[in-house]
């Protein structure tokens, strides 16, 4: 019987076709697109704080923008030794405080919400889709697919949810910053006057090309640093399940003797 199981397991592995990464990707893809498109209550309180996310980052860049200006003019009247001016910025410095903090805290419960709720709903997904058709079976025979896929669900589901929030989250808000500043650096940075071999050149706004050139540099050095991160990432997960595997095994056993 049991060598029957094996040559039917064998014959199911060998009928499966594995997945490129187009196909993984469209996958995913489904499976968000399953839960920001579901039934109108989970839908419509997921919107509200995505929508909810996008104001506080607004709201936070509109104050830090505010707080920049408090320094300049609270530093400008330590410098005159304007004392009436200190005070007034002090007393203008409390309600900046405040609001930064109150934001920053609402923003972090209203990300966190968002990614509980999605990892909640993809994790019972993938348990569903790991239980049905006997799946596990066929996957337990591809030496291709990480083992113990079973102890990597929660892992995984985290990854696919918390990653992608917090890309989308930091991305609005980077190029939201990056759009304001680069207004202030081009009024404030005025035009740069080169002389080349005789010549003058003249670049404008120029500290806005040097903030832009040092973004550049730093992405291109941060993604040849981490663009072998995936695969070591992953190497971890199979590591992490395939140790709490073998816990599993070994707690086994000792309750059997």
């Amino acid at each position: 019987m049991e060598g029957y199981l094996n040559r039917k397991e064998t014959k199911r592995a060998d009928n499966i076709i594995m997945p490129t990464k187009i196909q993984l990707f469209q996958r995913y893809l489904k499976s968000v697109l399953g839960f920001w498109h579901g039934h109108w209550h989970t839908g419509w309180l997921t919107w509200s704080l995505c929508t909810l996310l996008i104001i506080l980052i607004v709201v936070q860049l509109v104050v830090q923008y505010r707080i920049n200006f408090w320094n300049r003019d609270f530093f400008n009247a330590l410098n005159s030794k304007d004392v009436p001016k200190v005070w007034q910025e002090v007393w203008l410095f409390i309600p900046l405080a405040l609001s930064s903090i109150v934001i920053a805290v609402l923003t972090v419960w209203a990300k966190m919400t968002v990614q509980r709720r999605w990892r909640n709903w993809l994790s019972k997904r993938m348990i569903h889709e790991w239980v049905k058709n006997n799946q596990s079976l066929e996957l337990a025979v591809l030496e291709e697919q990480p083992r113990n896929a079973e102890y990597r669900i929660a892992e995984d589901a985290r990854v696919a949810t918390d990653l992608p929030l917090e890309f989308a989250v930091g991305l609005i808000s980077s190029v939201l910053t990056a759009m304001t500043f680069i207004g202030v650096l081009s009024v404030i940075g005025g035009t740069l006057d080169l002389a080349v071999f005789g010549k003058t050149i003249s670049i404008p706004a120029y500290l806005v090309w040097v903030a832009l050139g040092y973004s550049a540099v730093l992405t291109g050095a941060t993604y040849w640093f981490a663009c072998h991160l995936t695969m070591a990432v992953e190497k971890k997960n199979t590591t992490e399940a395939e140790y709490r595997c073998g816990g599993q095994w070994i707690a086994l056993a000792y309750r059997r003797k």
